[in-house]
């Protein structure tokens, strides 16, 4: 990163003049890569194998577009602007029933509270992903109460009744050891050490860790340790006495994703979404490297934490899934400047397509004009970032209403019926309809389902991926 290219063969540029669409660079995948090709089965039950295939067939493609919010700046003043990253991810092509391997590992609440319908509904939900898991799957399942059961190691689904019957004879008992079970289950994969599989810990409970380590820096901690050796670790909160802060703390810091279950019936839709979420995976290894300019500053990464050293900056990603638009919005702090052209900030957004080790760049700059004309610096705000940064706002006034939700209602329902209507405003609908029913929570005296709905909505605002 610290040599960036001047002038390299797959990069874009913002400055004064330069149309949004001049400002992308696109990615299109060569080369080989290992996927399952599905072969024919019962309706419910998919079969498949591994083969080796040109990606040129699937044709998976990356997008990267840079937006300034102002590509102008008042000359000799202090300057604070924004740069938006929109990564987008998609095939163009495609084998019919092609996709990337998965080495998927379960890790399960069976402590007591799971007992009855919970527990059954889990059960079912299992059952449908082993049935969309070939032979070329692998599959770990790991269950946690006060001690861990590894019910079934990494290993290729080659019988299917037989994982059913051993998930069947799950009992609930005891306590939750949530920590042993989520590093148990992410153990699983990383000792299977299948690098054409994408990876993906799927962790359920429906309670507060309350046995082993509990605290939430420590667990916390242990997840960021798990990214760092490649782990994605999505989490699903059932009912309203789990640690929302904890779950969302999780997935936030694996890229995974949350949810919030609060009708039992939900569980077997949300493991599907998620599994078919993996299965659209276009890449995998997503960083977001910048190199700023002598004097510029950091302000923050919206959703993000950034690694720091110097002036470079590196962000790490979730996977890009196709159909799905990632924004990446970025704070600068930027010294005064004399009239001129600078260039602020030199970008290298790094990745790789699924089934390949090759890693792929595309690079860009962020290009300012230092001027006097004020009308020109009036004219030159960009309307899509200026839309994303309003809906930070949006996440930012969340927080605030879950903080004060349980001492101050009324104040939080103004700002929450505040954030709806500018949601629905905006067009986002989905998230406009999650805020609603959490007011219909929050006016039905449920404070607790209210503030768990809200967690979600601020969750998925805060990681944005916009589905095309």
């Amino acid at each position: 990163m610290d040599n960036l290219p001047e002038n390299a063969g797959d990069s874009t540029m913002i400055a004064p003049g330069v149309k949004a669409g001049d400002a992308t660079v696109v990615s299109q995948a060569l080369g080989d890569a290992t996927v399952v090709v599905s072969q024919p089965g019962t309706a419910t039950v998919a079969s498949g194998r591994l083969a080796t295939v040109d990606l040129s067939q699937l044709k998976p493609q990356v997008e990267y577009q840079l937006r300034a919010h102002n590509t102008y700046a008042l000359a000799g003043q202090t300057t604070q602007n924004y740069l938006l990253a929109d990564i987008k991810a998609f095939f163009s092509g495609g084998i019919s029933g092609a996709r990337a391997p998965v080495a998927l590992a379960l890790a399960i609440d069976r402590s007591g509270s799971m007992e009855g319908k919970p527990i059954e509904s889990v059960k079912t939900a299992v059952g449908l992903i082993v049935d969309q898991l070939t032979e070329a799957d692998m599959l770990s399942i790991v269950t946690f109460g006060e001690h861990i059961d590894l019910l079934m190691p990494a290993s290729r689904v080659l019988n299917r009744e037989i994982i059913k019957q051993h998930v069947d004879r799950i009992k609930p008992k005891g306590t939750t050891n949530l920590y042993a079970g989520m590093a148990t289950a992410a153990e699983q994969l990383l000792e299977a050490k299948s690098p054409q599989h994408l990876s993906r810990v799927l962790l359920l409970t429906d309670g507060e860790a309350n046995e082993g380590i509990v605290e939430y820096h420590d667990i916390v901690s242990e997840a960021r340790n798990l990214r760092l050796k490649g782990m994605t670790i999505s989490t699903i909160g059932v009912g309203i006495e789990y640690n929302e802060e904890l779950m969302k703390g999780i997935a936030k810091n694996t890229r995974g994703n949350y949810y919030y279950i609060d009708t039992i019936d939900q569980i077997p839709e949300v493991f599907d979404r998620e599994l078919k979420g993996i299965f659209g995976t276009v890449a995998t290894s997503v960083a977001l490297k910048l190199k700023l300019a002598e004097g510029v500053e950091l302000g923050r990464v919206f959703g993000y934490e950034a690694a720091k050293g110097g002036r470079s900056v590196s962000v790490d990603l979730p996977d890009l899934a196709t159909g799905e638009t990632l924004p990446v919005l970025i704070q600068l702090n930027i010294p005064p400047h004399p009239r001129a052209r600078f260039r602020v900030a030199q970008s290298e957004l790094n990745f790789r397509y699924f089934g390949q080790d090759e890693r792929r760049r595309l690079y860009g700059d962020m290009v300012l004009e230092f001027s006097n004309d004020k009308d020109a610096i009036i004219g030159g705000l960009d309307p899509v970032v200026e839309q994303v940064m309003r809906e930070k706002d949006v996440v930012t006034n969340l927080q605030r209403a879950a903080a004060m939700m349980k001492s101050d209602v009324g104040t939080a329902t103004m700002i929450i019926q505040q954030a709806q209507a500018q949601l629905s405003a905006a067009g986002k609908v989905e998230d406009a309809t999650l805020v609603a029913t959490a007011l219909g929570k929050l006016a039905r005296g449920d404070v607790e389902d209210a503030t768990k709905t809200l967690s979600v909505a601020e969750f998925e605002l805060d990681m944005e991926r916009r589905k095309d």
